[in-house]
Parts: C-alpha cells; structure tokens; sequence
C-alpha cells in the first residue's frame, strides 16, 4: 500500500498533469485512486460519472489511473479480475448507475467467487430528488445502488460528501485486498462528485492506515500438521487455488520435496510446476485411496474431490480413511446468497490461515520433526512419485500426438500444437478452457505462466478477463495466450476492439466446436436418459448455420485474424504467425479454430 503526505502535489507520483488543485468531490476520488498507485480504470461513459470522468482527463492528466475505454460494463470489470488476478494488485472498474451495474453485475459476481480485488465506483443520479433533472436522474438512481451487487461483493459504501471520499475509499481498498480477497462497490452522487471542497481540505496521510497484517496459522494447530506430515507413510498434498496466496506455491513445492508427497496440483492457480516431478497431472483421487495423511490447502471444491458427480445426482466415495487437514480462508469469503462456497468437506483439522503464510512455517516444522529415518523414507516415496508422473505425462503427449490427423481437430492436438507455437518464447496462460490439455502439455514452471481457472463458471468473462491479464504484461516480452470457447466469445466479442484501440498484445485461440457444447452434452445425456433421439441435441445449442466468420468479426474489430482453421496440418504454421506477431508487433491476435465436440 502506498502512503503520502496531505498535500497531493507531494505524492510520490503526482497524478496532477492539468494546472488546477484539487477543486471538487471528483477530484478527491481521482486523488485517492492516484494515492494508491490504482494504474488503470477500466469504463464504458456514463453520465452519472461524468465529473468523475472529467476529474480523470483534465485533473488526473489520464495517468494514474489511465482509462481503458471498454465497449461494455461486464468487459470493463472482467478486464479488471483479469489484472488483479495476474498483477495481485487492485484495479478499478467504472460503471453507469443502475443500468451500467446491471450489465456489470455478472463480472462482479466472477470476481467474487475467483477472490479478485476489484474496485468497482459507480455514479447515482442525486439521492436529492429536488436536484434531479426530470427524466433520466430518476431512472438512474436507485435506494440504495449497492443493494443490486450486495450479496456478492464484500463490502459497498456511498459517502454522502466529497470529506467522506478519502476513508471510504481507504476502508474499500483494505477491504478489496485482505483475504479473501474480493471485489468492492463504491457508489458516488454526482452532487458530491460536483461539491467543491474547502480550500484547507487535505488527503489523509496513509501511514497512518497501515496495510493490514497477514492472516497467521494458530501454531500448535500447525505443529500437529507438521508432525502427522513426517510420520506419514503415503502423505499426499491436494491444492487448486493456494497460487493465489504469494509465497504458497514455492512452499508447497519445497514440503513436497522435503516430505516425499506427490502434489494433486487442480489448475485453479499455479500451485506447483506443470513439470514437477512430484506433481500428479491425472489419478489424484487415486493416489488419495492409498494416503493416511492429506493435506489440501485452499481447495474450495473439497467434498466433490472426494465424491464424484454422475448423471443422476451424486455416486458417494467414502471419505478417505485418511487423517485430513485443510488450510483455508474460504469460509471468511462466504456470502448468504450464493451456495458457490460448496458443500461442507469432512476434515481432522482445519487451519485458518493464508496459505502463503502457513505454508513457509510448515515447511520449516516439518524440517524440525525430520527424522534421519524419516528423511529415507521420503527419498524411497520421491523415486516412486518421479516414475508415477513421468509416466503420466508421457501418456498424455502420446494421446495428443495420436490425434494429429483428426477432423476435426482434437483438443489434445490444438493444446499440442499452441505448446509448440510457444516453444523457446515467453509466455502467460490468461485462459486455458480447453479441459486440462495446456497445463498437462505444458512446462509451466513459474506462477506468472499461468493465472488459472475462474471458479465463477459463467460465459462472457474469458476475452475481457484475459485482456486484463495482458494489460498486466503490455510492457513486458512475453506472449499472454486466451484458448476461449465460441460460445463464451459470442456474449462480449466487442472487446476485441478495446485490445485494438489500446494495443494490448493478446493472442485470443478460439476453441470452436461451433456449439455450446456443455448444453448439447447435457441435452445427449437427457435423451438417452429418456430414450428420446440423440440427434436433436443440437437444436438449440449449436451455433451453425451459418457458423460465425470469428476471423473476420475480428478483423472488423481491427484485429489481425486468422480461420478457421479446418486442417490439423495447417495449425502449427498459422499459431507459429500469431505468436510472431503478438511478441514482436505487441498486438492482438485471433485465431479460429474448428475442433470436435469433446
């Protein structure tokens, strides 16, 4: 967290690029998001922030933050998720009153279940109604703004005065980023966005707002881990979203190696390197039939890795008979309205702690409580776990190495032939929806490869996310790549053309089965359940006839695109391209390619 004297012009970078001080109410926002160091603000116009918009320009010289013209509300707050979950640093979103929170609504609700800092403002029409213009004032106020994105934000405010600005904002940005950390609302008036301050008004000084500590691990609970850990004979380490904690997934790495645990790595977030001799990249419940001691640390779908899904509601496995212990904040993030915390795991023991706080001690713990014995059996466990992973790795290229000829495309050749595109260059993973077949194809080996899976599950979110993510990486020399579905495309596709106006080098794959596939899947399912014809599963899922000219809708959008690509042996060359230009060129690419369903 930055910190400042009162005085604005003496912030360690001034925002004041105009000739004016601070003057009005939306001049004090934008001073607050400067004094944050908040470098972008992603927005669609709206006119119930116009002031706030001006103060942005003409107060805050465009600087600190920089605008991010997006097309739509949704694109707007998914770039931000996207940036905060690839820099660990909050971004702010802007949107329209009612109607501009109601388009932005879905993408907060994604960056509350992924866990994302994003600072959404908003503007109201006056909660004054002697002040309101007829007509559209009234449509764009509400009682109160906050109340529509409530029950999946954590924490929403609207200061009734321009003085009321500064510890609002601060109380929202320490909210933002503790853990768990999740999305705000701050909602401005546009009579307080107007309200001129006094002449003696000044920032608050921000050391005297400390960022708040980490949250620590009780230490006997964490003692008790550490020596179950060593004494196990099959101890086995389960995680999907640690990667979010800084510090987790090097620890988690290192007590693998120290206490001979083959890693369960879900790819939620990078937990432990694609290539990691210790990492399983498939059998992880297997392997947990056989642990007598397992350690999962913040995996929020728990209960359904223990318990698989079938067709007709849920096949139980018994719970491991294993001594289990989970580290976790996920239930300080609960929320009454949405049931996307999961069903309640049974555990020996729950730690409440960061996971990039805890882990360290417990790696240092468990080194204290190591036997010279215990060590031996950890180096017997490694050489088997090594041979477990090779081996599956190996299966998993021979499966995709055998697809090279289908049509039309598998999605095992499709993440083949991207990991071969990217050989020998830089990289990040904004999106990887395409199963499982990047991450297990991939050596990804740094959590800056690979920001993960949204838990929110929802369409719409993958190219604004992702636009997000590259935003985060525009300076650096490094290709970020989005494998998105067709059918998520098709909800926001006019954010391709906020990555043509601000040059953000993105490589956008489509993974275009030509249906919503997951609906035509579940529509197969009923029929057969049924003993209906399988073959009407299509109608009303596919998207054919016509099927959509993704490449030219980009480059409509400004763009460079390529498809779609039908034949398996034209992809290597046509990814090689696009990697070429958004490395060396630093802009955005599409390709289009036709896969099967699968």
């Amino acid at each position: 967290m930055a910190s400042t004297d009162s005085d604005i012009s003496r912030l360690d970078s001034p925002p004041v690029t105009g000739t004016r001080e601070i003057r009005y109410g939306s001049d004090v926002i934008t001073a607050m998001l400067a004094a944050f160091k908040v470098e972008y603000a992603a927005l669609n116009p709206g006119a119930s922030f116009r002031h706030l918009h001006d103060s942005l320009v003409n107060f805050g010289g465009n600087r600190l933050p920089q605008i991010i013209e997006c097309p739509h509300e949704e694109i707007a707050v998914a770039l931000a998720h996207g940036y905060a979950s690839s820099s660990g640093r909050p971004m702010a979103a802007i949107v329209h009153d009612v109607v501009g929170l109601q388009h932005a609504s879905i993408a907060v609700y994604h960056a509350f279940q992924d866990r994302a800092p994003v600072i959404v403002l908003g503007g109201t029409g006056p909660m004054d109604s002697v002040r309101r213009r007829p007509k559209h004032d009234w449509g764009h106020t509400a009682l109160v703004q906050g109340n529509l994105v409530r029950d999946y934000t954590k924490w929403d405010d609207q200061p009734a005065s321009a003085g009321a600005v500064p510890n609002s904002f601060i109380r929202g940005y320490r909210i933002a980023t503790s853990a768990p950390a999740g999305p705000v609302y701050i909602c401005y008036d546009v009579t307080v966005q107007q309200e001129l301050v006094d002449e003696d008004f000044s920032l608050p000084n921000l050391d005297w707002h400390p960022e708040p500590s980490r949250l620590a691990a009780d230490a006997a609970a964490l003692d008790e881990l550490a020596r179950r850990l060593v004494a196990a004979n099959h101890p086995v380490i389960v995680t999907e979203y640690a990667g979010r904690s800084p510090g987790a997934a090097e620890a988690i790495a290192e007590l693998a190696e120290l206490i001979g645990a083959p890693v369960v790595g879900r790819p939620g977030r990078f937990n432990i390197a694609s290539n990691h001799p210790l990492h399983l990249a498939a059998g992880g419940r297997d392997v947990t039939t056989e642990a007598d001691v397992i350690l999962a640390v913040e995996v929020p779908t728990l209960f359904a890795f223990f318990n698989t899904g079938a067709r007709k509601g849920l096949a139980k496995r018994a719970r491991p008979e294993a001594w289990v212990s989970h580290i976790t904040v996920g239930d300080l993030g609960i929320r009454a309205w949405t049931q996307g915390y999961q069903e309640l795991a049974q555990v020996d023991q729950e730690i409440r702690a960061e996971a990039g706080v805890a882990l360290p001690r417990l790696v240092e713990l468990c080194r204290s409580h190591l036997t010279p014995t215990a060590g031996r059996s950890a180096a017997d466990r490694r050489a088997e776990i090594e041979k477990q992973s090779r081996a599956i790795r190996a299966e998993r290229l021979g499966t995709a190495e055998a697809a090279a000829d289908d049509v039309p495309i598998s999605i095992a050749h499709l993440g083949l032939q991207i990991a071969r595109a990217l050989e020998g260059q830089p990289f990040v993973i904004a999106k990887p929806m395409l199963r499982d077949w990047l991450w297990q194809l991939m050596d990804i080996e740094r959590p800056d490869q690979w920001i993960g899976i949204n838990f929110g599950g929802g369409l719409g979110n993958s190219l604004g996310y992702s636009l997000g993510v590259a935003l985060d990486r525009r300076d650096d020399d490094v290709v970020c790549v989005d494998v998105q579905g067709d059918g998520d495309l098709m909800y926001t596709p006019n954010a391709l053309w906020t990555a043509a106006h601000h040059k953000i080098p993105l490589l956008v794959v489509i993974n275009n089965n030509r249906s919503y596939y997951n609906s035509e899947n579940h529509a197969i399912e009923t029929a057969h359940d049924r003993g209906e014809p399988v073959e009407r599963a299509g109608v009303g899922t596919q998207i054919d006839g016509p099927p959509v000219d993704y490449a030219a809708l980009a480059r409509s959008f400004g763009v460079e695109a390529a498809g779609p690509v039908e034949d398996p042996a034209d992809l290597l060359p046509i990814l090689r391209r696009a990697v070429e230009v958004v490395r060396r060129e630093r802009r955005p690419y599409l390709v289009d390619v036709v896969t099967m369903h699968d």
